[in-house]
């Protein structure tokens, strides 16, 4: 697949060392019985993924997101969270990539009060924005964890 170990001067610790994109393939299921990898391949270029994550988010009522953490890999631009039901945007998470390294120096986080709203009869999906200017394959990750109002929680009483 054209990946190479990376080198440990240019590039930092990845979140799988060792591990290339080709080796996880398959290596995940999720509760509907799909196979998926936590890495992906991006060929040279610009790459725009969608991927509805309504059921993973398996919302059992309204709710609001009130923090949210984004990983993404080297040559990664942003990763979006969009409201399908009403073609919206709810987050943009930006990268910001380092002057003349691989890696990222930066990706947005949302933390918020108010918050933004999920309704369980939406669909949501993500974006993903990947611009590798290498010319080989880099393997890449998009994950947006999303930090929820528990409406059935209970604050348990101290002992």
């Amino acid at each position: 697949f054209g990946i190479a170990a990376p080198d440990a001067q240019t590039h930092g610790p990845g979140c799988l060392p060792g591990q290339s994109a080709s080796e996880q393939q398959g290596r995940y299921a999720d509760p509907y019985g799909r196979r998926f990898a936590g890495h992906w391949l991006v060929k040279p270029g610009r790459e725009v993924n969608h991927t509805n994550v309504t059921k993973f988010l398996r919302l059992p009522f309204d709710t609001t997101v009130h923090y949210i953490a984004v990983h993404l890999h080297p040559y990664a631009e942003s990763l979006e969270l969009r409201d399908v039901t009403e073609n919206k945007s709810l987050y943009l998470s930006k990268a910001r990539a380092p002057e003349g390294r691989i890696g990222l120096d930066h990706v947005d986080y949302y933390s918020s009060d108010e918050g933004i709203a999920l309704r369980t009869d939406h669909e949501y999906e993500l974006v993903s924005v990947y611009n590798n200017t290498t010319a080989a394959n880099v393997d890449s990750m998009a994950v947006m964890y999303m930090y929820a109002l528990d409406k059935d929680f209970v604050k348990p009483e101290l002992q």
